[in-house]
């Protein structure tokens, strides 16, 4: 259970806080939501998303710690690449991996995002930059580094 101005990861949301916690009637059964800005906006307006707090199909996290961080990224100096051939299996994958919402436990696809030895089809390019934002969302505001400091602080992990 989560509790008001908690700091989330939601699904391919990336960071929230919890702005309130709502008790609704839906069918005569009571239903309890989570009303959540997002931190980290890349436009102009600000949306409020109100999701049910058992919703399975959006899952919410605790942000990492430092620690659990920098033992993520560590993992892709040992990690191989992701090279899986077939498009269908590749999506899958990517689709796994968002909904996983812990892009942390697959660093051969993030070794293999972040040093650009990624397929271009433009399927993978659309869930290559979800999987990039959610993941730089998270290193930035953990780390308390710059949106655009990200990719280098990634690289020296990778290298």
């Amino acid at each position: 259970m989560f509790n008001v101005n908690d700091i989330v990861v939601c699904g391919n949301n990336g960071i929230c806080r919890i702005e309130t916690i709502e008790k609704k009637s839906i069918m005569n059964q009571a239903k309890q939501f989570y009303v959540m800005v997002p931190i980290i906006t890349h436009d102009t307006t600000m949306k409020t998303k109100i999701m049910l707090a058992t919703d399975t199909l959006k899952p919410m996290r605790y942000l990492k710690t430092k620690e659990e961080v920098n033992a993520g990224l560590s993992a892709l100096s040992r990690s191989g690449y992701y090279d899986e051939k077939d498009y269908k299996k590749r999506e899958k994958h990517y689709k796994e991996i968002i909904n996983s919402i812990d892009v942390f436990s697959y660093p051969d696809v993030l070794k293999t995002i972040y040093s650009d030895n990624v397929f271009s089809s433009s399927t993978d390019r659309l869930y290559i930059e979800v999987i990039k934002r959610i993941c730089n969302e998270e290193i930035s505001y953990v780390l308390s580094i710059e949106d655009d400091e990200v990719e280098g602080y990634i690289s020296r992990y990778i290298n």
